[in-house]
């Protein structure tokens, strides 16, 4: 289920496993009884068989997470980026710690190995995090132009 306000996707098995709807019921459940949710995000109702306005609003909110997931991937490329200029840097001052006054072997006491190893771990971060961001703003992107691609073609069940 899709939460109509935020366009946050509620997976209600896994709320269903913590706590079962159906137990704290005291009245007769037949196949007319809807189960609604309340959206961790926001706070609205998520209930099935939505009307044309809450279509539009999760339209709207799809929108809204397509940016979210381009600025995510944004954000990613730009770390990938530095963290990439950083490992350049890093090799470069580990390739100069190899001092020719010492036939060529590492010297792990001058600066230039100091700098290439705090770069190295720049680097990483950078690279991790980049990676992490890159792949949740792909997934968000791909995920709501589907979603958006069945509300305009009017394919859309909640």
């Amino acid at each position: 289920m899709l939460c109509t306000h935020c366009g946050k996707k509620i997976n209600e098995r896994r709320i269903e496993a913590k706590k079962p709807t159906l137990m704290h019921i005291d009245t007769e459940i037949n196949d007319d009884t809807s189960i609604a949710y309340v959206c961790p995000r926001c706070g609205n109702i998520v209930h099935e068989n939505i009307s044309e306005a809450e279509i539009k609003s999760l339209s709207r909110a799809a929108h809204s997470e397509y940016q979210r997931g381009n600025n995510s991937f944004s954000i990613g490329m730009g770390n990938i980026a530095i963290g990439v200029i950083a490992l350049a840097l890093a090799i470069i001052f580990f390739l100069l710690a190899k001092k020719p006054s010492n036939n060529h072997q590492l010297v792990t006491t001058c600066p230039e190995f100091y700098v290439s190893m705090v770069l190295f771990v720049i680097s990483f971060v950078l690279l991790t995090v980049g990676i992490v961001y890159t792949a949740i703003g792909i997934y968000k992107k791909q995920y709501y132009t589907h979603l958006l691609k069945d509300i305009n073609n009017k394919t859309f069940v909640q």
